[in-house]
């Protein structure tokens, strides 16, 4: 970070399954008022952001200037601001202390024709793809389709459907289409290499699949899929990084409808981070019933006045293990 000019005041971990106790005290050393930092950087699962969050309405951190960004482990995910209080609005417990955060979302448009395909679905007409569609759907309506004695769910009337239940898209779900879709383009390659092109299905030594082969004709793919995005590995066979920058934000929509949900600002693409627009972002207010405000101002130590010069201090590089389950905390 001394590279970038960005200063750390304070370093912490911890482990994302610790106690509240620990987690509040925590809260207390780097949200300490005499520090000047008022950034905290947490490289974490959604459940640590969680118990900060936590840790903060305790000590009744609201409209203090406190600004959290997190990584994609905190993604745009809901639960992790506490339960809901307010349906109408989306409000939830910690809404306003994460209000004008930032985190990293994997970049996952939503699958057209996705919604409308799945909630169509029935036993009779997807049993045969999926043998355990079934037990999805008796464990869904909590009815048996083929009643037996020893069953103590009532019998599936036939009007049950999934189209009169809330449903909302995996945000990864996106990913996982492409996946497919990237297996299935080695394969087809695969399959005109060892029985040769325009000889449909199986041949003599394509079965067990060579998986050197295979593993060659992933690496070798480059195509744009549906949504403009160009997909490829590079020499370590890593596709390239792909994420949503996200602002949550309380703000009113065209209706004049009050609204706390999660924004997206900006698109980190093939090595830059792109703004969407900069006045799109909305940051922790220093007033409690604020909706905006300017950017943080967070240093390490008072600019210098005359005759006065900064004086670099010793960096000191840390390293936390703790079975890989401890969370690196930065206040800048």
């Amino acid at each position: 970070m001394s590279d970038m000019e960005i200063c750390s005041e304070t370093e912490r971990s911890i482990d994302n399954k610790e106690t509240e106790e620990a987690f509040l005290e925590l809260a207390q050393d780097i949200f300490n008022p005499t520090q000047k930092a008022k950034v905290v950087v947490c490289f974490c699962q959604g459940e640590t952001v969680a118990g900060l969050l936590r840790a903060m309405d305790t000590l009744h951190l609201q409209g203090k200037g406190y600004m959290l960004i997190g990584a994609d482990g905190w993604s745009d995910r809901q639960d992790i601001l506490g339960p809901l209080i307010n349906p109408k609005t989306g409000e939830r417990a910690f809404s306003r202390l994460a209000q004008g955060s930032l985190s990293i979302k994997l970049h996952s448009p939503e699958v057209k024709d996705f919604d409308e395909y799945f909630t169509s679905l029935t036993p009779q007409s997807h049993h045969n793809v999926n043998p355990w569609f079934t037990e999805f759907w008796e464990q869904k309506f909590d009815c048996s389709i083929i009643p037996s004695s020893d069953s103590k769910r009532k019998p599936c009337t036939g009007n049950e459907s999934l189209k009169n239940l809330p449903f909302h898209q995996d945000n990864k779900l996106s990913r996982l289409n492409l996946a497919i879709y990237v297996v299935a383009l080695a394969l087809h390659r695969v399959q005109e290499i060892v029985c040769g092109v325009g000889r449909p299905g199986l041949c003599p030594g394509l079965l067990p699949i060579n998986g050197s082969l295979l593993r060659q004709e992933l690496l070798k793919s480059n195509f744009t899929d549906s949504n403009g995005d160009t997909i490829y590995f590079d020499e370590n066979g890593d596709p390239p990084a792909s994420y949503d920058l996200m602002n949550y934000q309380h703000y009113f929509n065209e209706r004049g409808e009050e609204v706390f949900d999660y924004v997206q600002v900006g698109r980190w693409q093939h090595g830059h981070l792109v703004m969407l627009q900069d006045e799109f972002i909305q940051w922790q207010s220093d007033l409690a019933n604020a909706t905006a405000s300017g950017p943080i101002q967070s240093f390490c130590s008072d600019p210098c006045g005359a005759w006065e010069a900064k004086v670099d201090t010793f960096w000191r590089t840390a390293f936390f293990t703790k079975d890989n389950l401890a969370h690196l905390i930065f206040a800048l």
